[in-house]
Parts: structure tokens; sequence; C-alpha cells
């Protein structure tokens, strides 16, 4: 198969900033809302928004429904500028966000900005596993045709070959929708629409009508396929004769019309012609869902990234519904990170600051840190190093340098000014193997210790010095695991734990590019803490855990002296004793020897005695024996 040209996807909607926060059923009610449905706010929800900013922790994510499907689409072609996207933005830093979110995902958007309205927002309001949405268009409401007719916008649609539109779009610019439709059928291309929800057949027909002829594919929901029956006026709730019924309606190119229906975790239903398919779903299990939000959005980016590159219909279903499944497991519509898992290479310094390529990675196709379900008929053909592979997913050729996401502050509503947000920037530096010592055995360095030091001093130190948070992630950086179940389920739950070990380091700050300065200095301290030397480091970091537990004595003053006289002191009785040890035995040797030649002169003493005396006695007797013979 040719490989997918640029811009061959064509996707235009409301692109929102989604303001998303966990309520009760009883809020819901209190506004108007209902469970699973989507419907656009007017005057009576401004207050909503400010209570929901005040009272609620919530969260600001990307959104806009066509644009989050190309997000998702780009993310399993793996390929960018595969998709572009047309709609409206404010002139604003959301609106930046939204550009600088959709280009990291690999979508080429080609917004249309308004200088005096600010960019469009959703409320995502969950509850349990349902979701309600309630959008604020703001901007994306001023979409004018116009921004189509543009040179370059012009050469895009030419070179497109797919149109992916929403049933939201319809009460912005219904002409934008005409002209896209038309130039579909006009060349014998591939016109796909979305019923969105069902308020959009309920209080918009007329125009939907005008565009369901030239519609090639249709998607929708049941509760958006109950609704587009009634508004047509068929006796049916079922979702099998809605689909035939919709396939049915007049259509101006001969080419079939394809119907989509999901049901949630019933069977998808697909209708081409007269030929209706059920293709099962696999049930997720009860703690595995997070939020359905935005999982309409993801079956539909899934289903196209296979049906734009001609894979069929049940290869789209099955992607799509892969899709949903990954993005039903996080918050919001959020798509599992495409980076490669290279030990030791960090993105984000100045010499890979655009793409980066890699030959390993281009042999071998992304590893993505998340579990993954088995799909036996899409096997990959490229081997990996590392776990199951993506199956959907086409080989690497280029990856953004750094990973860059925004984190907001408090919501502005109503006609205040924006506040400046933060712009929050990440990078990872993987630790490297340790070095070999001789015969294959490894060095024994701690480089996490040196990065934490005691009680995380030195990591905090770092933190402190470049404003950035520093964080241990990946395989080894959560102890205590006692079995491979628990192993499993806490994977399922932390995706980075599938990565090698490395440190995760976040920027913030209102200046981008002091923002990416911050985040360069700080990896460059990590990575200077790599290196496998025995250096000055190791000793600060004892005398600082020495301070820390109350055994730390400075060296200087009176104690200081003191501990040096103790030291002389006790070398001068180690050496007493050292030479009292080798004279001991030297002494022991002279005594005996000195007694040995005591003992000698003794006994020749005593001999010399007793001789003398048995001479003087010889002669005393002698003189006897003459005084008695005289």
């Amino acid at each position: 198969m040719s490989p997918l040209p640029e811009n061959t996807l064509i996707g235009m909607c409301n692109p929102l900033l989604d303001i998303q926060t966990t309520v009760e059923k009883s809020f819901l009610d209190k506004w108007g809302l209902k469970e699973n449905d989507a419907i656009l706010c007017d005057d009576k929800h401004n207050d909503m928004f400010t209570e929901l900013t005040r009272d609620f922790s919530v969260e600001y994510i990307p959104g806009g429904a066509a644009q989050n499907s190309l997000r998702v689409a780009q993310w399993i072609l793996n390929n960018p500028n595969r998709t572009v996207f047309f709609g409206a933005v404010g002139k604003d830093q959301y609106g930046e966000l939204l550009a600088s979110k959709a280009k990291e995902a690999g979508v080429n958007v080609q917004y249309q900005v308004n200088e005096t309205v600010k960019t469009g927002t959703c409320a995502a309001l969950i509850n349990g596993t349902h979701r309600s949405l309630c959008a604020h268009l703001a901007a994306a409401n001023t979409f004018t045709q116009d921004h189509l007719q543009k040179e370059e916008n012009q050469k895009i649609i030419e070179q497109a070959k797919y149109f992916y539109v929403t049933g939201f779009f319809i009460t912005v610019c219904p002409p934008a929708i005409l002209q896209l439709a038309s130039h579909s059928a006009e060349f014998n291309k591939t016109f796909t629409l979305n019923l969105s929800a069902p308020f959009i057949s309920q209080f918009f027909f007329d125009k939907l009508s005008e565009i369901i002829p030239l519609v090639d594919v249709l998607f929708g929901n049941e509760d958006e396929a109950a609704a587009f029956a009634k508004a047509n006026g068929w006796e049916t709730t079922c979702v099998k004769e809605v689909a035939l019924k919709a396939a049915a309606l007049p259509k101006k190119s001969s080419k079939p019309r394809l119907v989509v229906f999901t049901q949630g975790p019933e069977p998808v239903i697909v209708v081409e012609g007269d030929k209706v398919t059920e293709f099962p779903v696999t049930r997720l299990e009860k703690e595995e869902i997070v939020d359905t939000n935005g999982a309409g959005d993801a079956f539909v980016g899934g289903f196209l990234s296979q049906f734009i590159q001609g894979k069929g219909i049940e290869a789209s279903v099955t992607c799509g519904s892969y899709a949903a499944q990954e993005i039903i497991k996080k918050h919001g519509c959020t798509v599992p990170s495409n980076e490669p898992t290279k030990p030791m290479n960090r993105y984000g310094s100045e010499d890979h600051k655009n793409l980066f390529y890699s030959p390993q990675l281009a042999a071998s196709p992304f590893t993505p840190t998340y579990s993954l379900p088995s799909f036996p008929q899409f096997s990959t053909p490229y081997s990996s190093s590392f776990s199951k592979s993506n199956p959907f997913e086409t080989p690497i050729k280029h990856l953004k340098s750094r990973t860059s996401q925004q984190k907001f502050g408090d919501w502005t509503n109503g006609n205040s000014s924006i506040d400046q947000s933060p712009y929050v920037l990440q990078t990872k530096i993987y630790i490297p193997e340790p070095p070999k010592k001789g015969f294959g055995e490894k060095e024994k360095y701690n480089y996490i210790g040196r990065i934490l030091g005691p009680s995380g001093s030195t990591a905090q130190m770092i933190e402190n010095q470049f404003n950035v948070t520093l964080l241990i992630r990946g395989a080894g950086s959560v102890r205590g695991l006692k079995s491979e179940e628990e192993e499993k389920k806490r994977k399922k739950k932390e995706p980075h734990l599938n990565e090698p070990l490395h440190v995760l380091l976040i920027a913030r700050h209102n200046n981008k590019k002091k923002c990416e300065e911050l985040l360069d200095k700080a990896a460059e301290k990590i990575e200077s803490l790599l290196v496998p030397v025995h250096d000055d480091l190791k000793k600060e970091q004892l005398v600082r855990h020495a301070i820390m537990t109350g055994t730390y004595e400075p060296r200087t003053g009176k104690k200081f002296m003191e501990k040096i006289l103790v030291t002389i002191s006790t070398g001068a009785a180690s050496i007493a004793v050292l030479a009292v040890l080798f004279t001991v035995p030297f002494l022991y040797n002279t005594i005996n020897e000195v007694h040995d030649q005591v003992l000698d002169g003794v006994s020749v003493f005593r001999v010399e005695t007793d001789s003398a005396w048995t001479e003087m006695m010889d002669i005393q007797i002698t003189q006897v024996i003459i005084r008695l013979n005289l």
C-alpha cells in the first residue's frame, strides 16, 4: 500500500476548550442537563460556569468533537499532517493552546482567528460513567465560509480525499459544510457526517436534511439515531431499522451510503446499502471505566484512521472500538503519548527542538506505554524489542522532540479578560545502564540516590533552583508490589511503569521561552548526575544526611581542637600499645637467658664450693692423724 499523503482527511467543527469536572446528578438537574447528552448553553447557564469554576475542582482539556477525532486518528496513524482541521478560535492563549495541542498530535490546524471574541468552551460534566456536555461556542460560532476560499485552504481541499464534519457545525456555518460536501460529490471523494447529538435532529433538521443527500458515511449513537428517526417521522426506535432507513435516504452520487451507529457496550450496527452487520464490542470491567466523555469521538477517529487507508469496514470498526476503549480508561479525550522508549535519550534540547528521527526506532514500531488488547488480524509485520505494539500503528518516521502541555489557572468567565495561563513543558531523561567492570559484571552506581539525595534533598534543591517538578517514573520506580498480578494491575493504572526507568521533569512559566530554558537547565543538571564517578556529591549528601539526623559536628572552634587532641592521644596510646606488644616478647627472652646464666653460675659455684670443702676436710683429717701418731 502506498504511503498516505498529507492532508488526506479534512475535519471541520467547533474547537472548544473543555472545562471538565465531576458532579452529582442533582447538579445536572439544577441546570436542566441530562446524562449522556450534549446541548448548546444559553443565558441561564452563565451562572453555572461561574459555580463550576468557583466551587469545583476543574480541568481544562483541549476539545471539540471533530478535533478530538482527528487527534485520535493521528495517534493511530503515527504520521503527522495526514489530517487537517478547520474551525474558529479567539485570539487568546486558549486558542494558542488548542492549536499547539492539535499540532503536537500531528493535526494540521487551519484556524480562522477572531480578534474580538474569546475561544469557545464546553462544560464536560462527569457523573459516574455518564457525561453531559454544555457548550458555549463563542469564537467557534463565528466561522465563515470565506475562510475556505483562501488560496492556501483551497489547495488543501483539493488535496483531500476524505471529509469529516460533525452535526454540531450545522449550528454554525451550513454553507461551509455544503461547500465541502458538494466538492466531495463532484470529484468522487468521500464525505462523512456525525449526527453528534439528539438536539441537532430535533432543532436543525431542515439544514441537516439539505446535507444528508451528500453524505457517504453517517455516524451516530443509539440516542442520536432515535432522534433522527423521530425527526424523519419513522415509527421505530430500533437502531437496525433506523440505520437501514438512513442508508436508503436519497443520495446524489451512486456510491452506496454507509451508516455506522454505536450503542455503547452493545454491538456496533453497520449498514452498507441494504446489508446489516453487527460488530460485537469487548466489554470493559467496571473499574476500568474512568470517563466516557470523548468515547464517540475516539471511535470515529479510530474508524477513519483505517477507512482512509482502504482497510475495510471490519478493520475500521475494530480499530474504532479499540480507540474508544483506550479513551474511556482516561479522563477526557486524552490519547496515549506516542513517545519512544529509547534509554538514555532526552528530548527537548536545542539540538532536537523540531523533529527527531531514530534509525533504531524506524526499524521497529513505537511501543505504547499502556496495555493493549489482542487483535490477531492486525498483527504488525515489524519486530519490536519492547512489549506488544499498537496493532493499528504505522512505523515511526518523525517524532516531536518535546512533549508540551499547558495547564490552566483560574477560569475567567463572562466578558472578563483571560488570565495569563502558565505554559507547562515536560521532558524525560532515561536512567542509563551502569558500566561493566569486567566479565559482564556491572559496577554498582546508585543513580537514583544521586538524583534524590537523602530524604529527597537533592531533588528538592533542583526543583527550587530551576522551578521544576522532578518525578521518578518507569519500571522500578514503584516498590512493594507483592505479586505479578498486582504488578499488572498497577501498570494498567500507571502506564509509565511499562517504560524504562526515567526522570520526568515538568517546567511551568508564563513565558514559553523561559519555560524551555528552565526545563533545559534542569535536564542538564540531571544529566550531570548520571555520570558513573565517585565525586564530592556523595560527600555532600553524607554531610546533609548527618545534619538531618543530628549527628553532624562542624569542624571549627573548640570542639574541633578537642577532636584533634583526642585523635592525637588515641594515636599515641595506640603506638604505646604497639610498642609494648613488640617489646614484651624481647624482654621475656632476655630474662630467660639471664635466668639460665644465673642457674649455670650457681651450679658451677656449688661444684667448686663442694670441691673446696672436701679438700679442706681432707687436710683437717690428715692433721688429726698426724697428731695422734705423735
